[in-house]
């Protein structure tokens, strides 16, 4: 195979999931074997097989099941160790997970530690780190609220611990850079078991909880700038109260009027928070399927499904297998009945997919109790009315379990316990229908280049992507923050877009009623129904730095053009900086971007010479004036460029003045290793050392992207 002729790999992005089984730690209890999956054992036949099942990672797979029923069922990986049982789950905007709960024997002991679990090391121990709380606050049964303009998670209420446990009013902040816990204003009233969510504005409203003497709580409070403020006006004891525990994490979200609608108990209310507030009863849900041991989630704008939970509301009766959807686009509530779903489920989980689909995992026929346990998981579909039954869970998940989506569109399916018959410290990971082709092998998936990092309503902005087809649709998933059944402010949006070609231009969405500020993921799916790995986003008022204009068609000129073109306005990854200077350091020959003879001139080479430290050796990253990123060498202050905007093969690399042109504007794809493919944006080619040579002074060239390690450099500070 001669040099360059590697095509471009469209590759499989699941999750940096190691397959094999975490080995159970002496002493702790991680869970009964569930009973024989209704799934084939995939395991077992790749191993008859003797195929190697290596580790799904969000870059390759790189050894495909190849069982054809995935395609229809999916399937869950193997159960692995969790070192506490994560009663409360977070999806931070680096795409960790903040989580926390237990100790490491499973007792309540979230004053002593909490985890933050890094994906992308895989779920060995070293995929955790398991921090102290050193505040000594238990944080345990509080709210969770990720705030949306920084990513660090506010922490409301807990546990008093002793001598009984009750509602406190303590707040602490996860700071998520520095990854310790802080303390922050204290709360009018004390609260366990509240309900925190983003308020258009950005501001947190925390309602519902018992407080300190274990009486619920009926007034909303508001977080703002580290200060919290009592809408009084908002007072609603009914809405909160003790039948059917009202006060237990009250299923709350944005409604499209910008309003706050609610569901406890059988009740549905609505809250304005503008002012000093004000609260009022709208109306009530059927017996069939409600109280706080039920799942609910807002699969459309407006538009909620709620499942399982307890008939009539008597906790001790026999669980619902029933759903309703109720719609809160008009003037009042409009609730239909849905199909049953084929398994009881009281304290399931439910969260929404990239499609558009409804993932239910996990509860029992009766509360927290190993009797009709649901580990077949069920997806609804939101235009069918329909649940189907899936793949099957390798244990039972009861009160205190979760499940929340992850980027790379596969869903973390963890906990259970504390109280329970079952003390889960492990998770497992689902892998949805949608990942797998007609053959039970990993499907072939968009990906998508470098984007803006943080966008306002109705912003128009540019999404580089290439892979496997062209673009279908086009999603929006806020990230999730699960505990107790709920997932809280989760929501699901389909954006307008226009295709280009190896692009797509995107609308965002166009008021903070349908999709609060904060973080999201954004999917793009391909023809055959494959999602990609999102992208995190954030979105808040007045944020415009990652829009940008429909992308013109490319010109080759000769020489480089006197007026830039209009181009996609391109970003850095989180780990690259505008402004830093980098040594790029080639993976393949551990030798160094170089300008030839230290040149100053137009025109001068671009190639690799061994690593010397000198300002020929050193680029800086520079944001360009039309919003895309260039390198421009320290020495001659020049960019580097490709000659005579060559779409070919072979095109060569030199330096010419920096002028925004596509041919120096450079698209940057982080790699698993923490090199990155440098991609000219004009030609969509990589910059790439001709046929692996390790010598000096051989000058660079471009080449169809492709995964040699020729093909990647390390960006060194």
């Amino acid at each position: 195979m001669t040099h360059g002729s590697l095509k471009l790999c469209t590759v499989s992005f699941a999750l940096l999931f190691a397959l094999s089984c975490g080995k159970q730690v002496p002493g702790k209890k991680t869970g009964a074997v569930a009973p024989e999956d209704m799934d084939r054992d995939y395991l077992a036949e790749a191993s008859a097989a003797k195929v190697s099942l290596g580790k799904l990672n969000q870059f390759n797979v790189e050894e495909p099941i190849g069982n054809p029923a995935t395609a229809f069922t999916g399937r869950f990986g193997p159960q692995f160790d969790w070192p506490i049982i994560p009663a409360h789950v977070a999806l931070l905007p680096s795409g960790k997970i903040f989580n926390y709960g237990t100790d490491g024997q499973g007792l309540q002991g979230a004053n002593f530690n909490y985890d933050v679990w890094t994906p992308a090391l895989g779920t060995e121990k070293n995929s955790h780190q398991w921090l102290v709380n050193q505040t000594a606050t238990d944080i345990f049964c509080g709210a969770t609220a990720v705030l949306p303009d920084s990513g660090d998670v506010l922490l409301p209420g807990g546990d008093t611990r002793y001598p009984e446990s009750s509602g406190i009013n303590s707040t602490l902040i996860f700071r998520k850079n520095e990854q310790n816990l802080e303390r922050t204003a204290y709360m009018q009233f004390a609260r366990w078991y509240p309900s925190a969510i983003t308020l258009p504005n950005g501001e947190t409203i925390i309602h519902g909880g018992r407080d300190g003497s274990s009486v619920p709580v009926a007034t909303p409070e508001i977080y703002s700038n580290g200060q919290w403020r009592t809408l009084w006006g908002a007072t609603n004891s009914d809405i909160t109260g003790d039948e059917e525990g009202r006060w237990f994490y009250p299923r709350n979200w944005v409604a499209p009027n910008g309003k706050i609608f609610g569901m406890s108990g059988n009740r549905m209310y609505t809250i304005d928070w503008q002012g000093e507030g004000s609260a009022k009863i709208v109306g009530y849900l059927p017996n069939k399927s409600r109280s706080h041991t039920s799942t609910a989630v807002m699969y459309q704008p407006g538009k909620i499904l709620q499942v399982g939970g307890s008939t009539n509301g008597d906790t001790q009766a026999e669980g619902s297998n029933q759903a309703i959807t109720v719609d809160i686009n008009g003037a009042a509530p409009v609730i239909q009945e849905a199909p049953n779903m084929a398994k009881r489920r009281v304290w399931a989980n439910s969260t929404v997919l990239p499609n558009g689909e409804v993932l239910i995992t996990g509860g029992s026929a009766f509360e927290n109790r190993l009797v009709d346990t649901a580990e077949v998981a069920e997806i609804w579909n939101p235009e069918t009315r329909q649940f189907r039954q899936v793949a099957t869970a390798k244990t039972a998940r009861l009160y205190h379990s979760n499940n929340i989506l992850l980027p790379d569109a596969t869903v973390l399916v963890s906990g259970g316990g504390a109280p329970g018959p079952l003390n889960n410290l492990n998770g497992e990971i689902f892998y949805p229908p949608y990942l797998f082709d007609v053959n039970g092998n990993s499907a072939q998936r968009l990906s998508i280049w470098t984007i803006g990092e943080k966008f306002g309503y109705n912003d128009n902005t540019n999404v580089p992507y290439y892979g496997a087809g062209r673009v279908k649709r086009v999603t929006l998933i806020r990230n999730g923050a699960v505990t107790h059944s709920f997932n809280v402010g989760q929501r699901f949006l389909e954006l307008s877009f226009t295709q280009h070609d190896g692009s797509v231009q995107v609308i965002m969405p166009n008021s903070p009623n349908i999709a609060p500020p904060g973080y999201y993921m954004l999917f793009l799916i391909n023809e055959a129904g494959v999602p990609s790995v999102a992208k995190i986003i954030n979105l808040n008022n007045g944020q415009t730095a990652g829009a940008s204009q429909p992308p013109s068609q490319p010109q080759t000129p000769s020489q480089p053009q006197t007026q830039p073109e209009e181009q996609p306005n391109v970003f850095v990854q989180r780990n690259l900086v505008v402004g830093d200077v980098y040594t790029i350091r080639s993976k393949a020959t551990a030798k160094c971007l170089d300008v030839a003879a230290q040149g100053s001139d137009n025109a001068v080479a671009v190639q690799q010479y061994e690593c010397n430290n000198t300002a020929a050796q050193s680029f800086r990253l520079i944001q360009n004036q039309n919003g895309g990123l260039s390198l421009a060498n320290l020495n001659s202050n020049k960019c580097v460029d490709l000659a005579g905007f060559s779409n070919d093969n072979g095109g060569l690399v030199h330096q010419w003045d920096c002028g925004g042109y596509q041919n120096q504007t450079l698209n940057f794809a982080p790699q698993v290793d923490g090199s990155f493919q440098i991609r000219f944006a004009h030609s969509n080619r990589c910059l790439d050392v001709p046929a692996f040579s390790i010598d000096n002074s051989v000058r660079l060239q471009q080449w169809d992207c492709g995964k040699g390690a020729n093909q990647s450099f390390y960006l060194l500070k």
